[in-house]
């Protein structure tokens, strides 16, 4: 995928893959692979690339860049408490 094309199944696809991969790391499974942060996903690039570049005049993609910006926070928040949680529960 070139960055200034974005296949929106493609990149829904890959979020659920990644909210499943949280899910199993609040579940208490490890994530078959590293979960990424906000930039490194196929929306991500292509909302910081072309879709502001092209389309940021358009409120539409600046809701969301903000949305997107929100979940990987609150992701990132929630990652953080999960791996917290395993560590006071290992070392007590």
């Amino acid at each position: 995928m070139t960055v200034a094309e974005l296949d929106v199944n493609a990149a829904r696809l890959a979020h659920l893959r990644w909210e499943a991969g949280l899910e199993a790391l609040v579940n208490g499974s490890d994530a078959r692979e590293p979960l990424k942060g906000q930039e490194d996903c196929d929306l991500g690039p292509w909302i910081y690339g072309t879709g502001l570049s092209r389309h940021g005049k358009l409120d539409s993609v600046r809701q969301l860049k903000t949305a997107h910006k929100r979940f990987n926070h609150l992701a990132d928040e929630t990652m953080s408490a999960q791996v917290s949680k395993l560590w006071f529960a290992e070392c007590h």
